[in-house]
């Protein structure tokens, strides 16, 4: 069955395309984003949504995320994310093994991708030198 359509910022329709077998993809490098939402005293922050494409540009994942922790601020205008959008979103540890497995023995690339590692509590291998 066809995964639902995700809408992001400016309702862009963000579907879900996913790839076959997405997580033995044969190219070597992948693209991550994270959104977070604030969680504690706001300056915390925890996933609320992941995406990982291929270096052809398919979608591997575009997931939200269940936050660990009280959410109280949902950050929309930078990361879009809409309390209606986490209401039946996957639990956080079920969407992180899934990335995890997604990225292993790849090249990453992204932005700010210390604060997407920190945010799905993973270390990549190049951390680990």
């Amino acid at each position: 069955a066809a995964a639902p359509a995700m809408m992001g910022p400016n309702n862009i329709d963000w579907a879900r395309r996913d790839a076959p077998n997405s997580e033995h993809t044969s190219g070597r490098v992948v693209a991550l984003d994270c959104e977070m939402v604030g969680v504690g005293n706001g300056f915390e922050s925890s996933l609320a949504r992941v995406c990982v494409v291929d270096e052809e540009g398919r979608v591997l994942l575009d997931s939200y995320s269940k936050p660990i922790g009280k959410i109280v601020d949902y950050r929309t205008r930078h990361s879009g994310i809409r309390p209606a959008d986490l209401v039946d979103a996957p639990d956080f540890f079920a969407v992180r093994e899934k990335v995890a497995n997604l990225i292993r023995r790849k090249i990453v690339v992204g932005h700010s991708l210390k604060n997407d590692f920190s945010a799905l509590e993973l270390k990549h291998p190049v951390e680990n030198r």
